[in-house]
């Protein structure tokens, strides 16, 4: 009987607190704690932001080098073009980096949505300026933005796009680049 008990008790002990029963004697599921849950999804979708921007970065190296070889491309354009795979690079190592700190991930999402929008802004100006196609990648990012940070992502993302956006047209405008 010792054993049947102890095994009941252990079983008893296994029932999780949020389905036991309240003073009615109903069971109603409490909400837990989500605190920790929360941080562990943000830092799941922060990852796979950097591994999606790693991903396109790597796709538009070979693209550039694809032209860069074939002599359809050279000079600044081109020059421009590595640098900002560069840079794009650099941003996702050192996120990747601070991911597995575990620490200021929130953070770290916005600081890689602003940074998007900036690659964004140095493709659109290797790709013909305000009236490049490329501007449509602004709205992409919005997108991501809210997927990964929420309202507050998209935010983020449209504003930090109207100002470099801006910015481009007014320093095209006035021939400052």
């Amino acid at each position: 009987a010792g054993d049947g008990e102890r095994s009941a008790d252990e079983a008893r002990d296994r029932v999780s607190e949020s389905a036991r029963p309240d003073a009615a004697g109903t069971t109603s599921e409490r909400p837990r704690s989500s605190a920790f849950g929360e941080v562990r999804a943000l830092q799941r979708r922060v990852a796979r932001h950097t591994a999606l921007r790693i991903l396109v970065l790597t796709l538009f190296l070979g693209a550039i080098s694809l032209l860069y070889l074939r002599g359809q491309t050279s000079g600044f354009s081109a020059l421009f073009a590595f640098l900002t795979v560069a840079v794009g690079y650099a941003i996702s190592g050192i996120s990747a980096a601070l991911l597995r700190s575990k620490r200021l991930t929130q953070q770290l999402g916005y600081v890689q949505i602003v940074a998007d929008q900036a690659l964004w802004t140095g493709f659109v100006y290797i790709t013909g300026g305000v009236t490049s196609g490329g501007v449509s990648l602004y709205g992409l990012t919005c997108i991501i933005g809210g997927m990964v940070l929420g309202r507050r992502g998209t935010i983020a993302a449209f504003a930090s796009a109207c100002l470099l956006y801006g910015a481009l047209s007014v320093a095209l405008v006035t021939h400052a680049i």
